[in-house]
């Protein structure tokens, strides 16, 4: 597990810089893409519990999660990654969050099935 988080933090995640597509790095994203959606790491949705979405969005990608307390812990219920149209890259950051956010809570809908969700940047 650490191979593939030193690899991705140190080579990959670092923003503005060109990526050199590995074998290595293809191993560790597909570990880390197994990680991700495997049974241990996603919780099923509780529809007591409130749904809490944090988005992120950098440059032209969003990212967003989708969770629930579970316990005493938060736990990922959902992933969404998407990068955004070339209309929504030419808007500034101060719009350009809340159309990622728009676009997650779509995404999210077919979960959440109109219980509370409370967004988070």
């Amino acid at each position: 597990m650490e191979e593939w988080k030193t690899l991705m933090y140190d080579k990959i995640l670092k923003m503005n810089c060109p990526v050199t597509w590995t074998q290595e790095a293809d191993t560790a994203f597909g570990n880390i893409k197994q990680v991700l959606v495997s049974s241990t790491a996603l919780a099923l949705p509780d529809y007591s519990k409130p749904f809490l979405q944090m988005v992120d969005c950098k440059g032209n990608l969003l990212t967003s999660v989708l969770v629930q307390q579970h316990g005493d812990k938060m736990k990922p219920v959902a992933y969404f990654s998407s990068k955004l149209n070339g209309v929504a890259c030419a808007l500034p950051h101060c719009v350009r969050t809340p159309i990622a956010a728009s676009m997650a809570v779509e995404v999210s809908a077919t979960i959440v099935l109109f219980h509370p969700l409370t967004l988070k940047k």
